[in-house]
């Protein structure tokens, strides 16, 4: 009884009228797009997981305006006193301390983001999987429907 329902209910959740049309609305169906977004997502994953492996470059920059000569890094007094007598020593103070730089890193060990590429690749062919046996079951389902259709209709004449 309750397959026989799902024979009449079927169809006009996924307005269908034939059975082609019905095994066709399947792939539109919001389960099979379901499975669709978790697979997207699996490969979203194993990407993310590949992007770690490549190296990263930063450019920086920053400029201090001091309204006082400001040193850049301490220095003892000793080595300042040195500085003060001979003047071709060039004394690191400034009103404007400019600094520039690039940091350059790189993953060196690379057996957990391997782990994470390979456990994105399961995960994106099991869902291809699921994706395929629900549409399989679903399917099956219409098809066992329209066969006790056929024997309830033989069985009335």
């Amino acid at each position: 009884m309750k397959k026989l329902l799902l024979l009449f209910i079927i169809p006009y959740m996924l307005n269908a009228h034939t059975i082609q049309e019905l095994f066709d609305a399947l792939k539109s169906h919001s389960q099979t797009r379901v499975d669709e977004m978790i697979i997207q997502k699996a490969e979203v994953a194993e990407k993310q997981a590949k992007a770690q492996l490549s190296p990263n470059v930063d450019f920086f920059t920053s400029l201090d305006r001091y309204t006082r000569d400001t040193a850049l890094v301490p220095i003892a007094p000793s080595e300042s006193a040195k500085m003060l007598k001979n003047h071709s020593i060039a004394q690191p103070f400034s009103k404007n301390i400019l600094r520039t730089g690039v940091k350059f890193t790189m993953p060196l060990f690379v057996k957990s983001i391997s782990t994470m590429i390979e456990k994105a690749k399961t995960m994106q062919s099991s869902a291809k999987a699921k994706k395929e046996i629900d549409l399989l079951k679903n399917e099956a389902l219409i098809v066992g429907s329209n066969a006790n259709l056929r024997y309830l209709e033989e069985l009335e004449t």
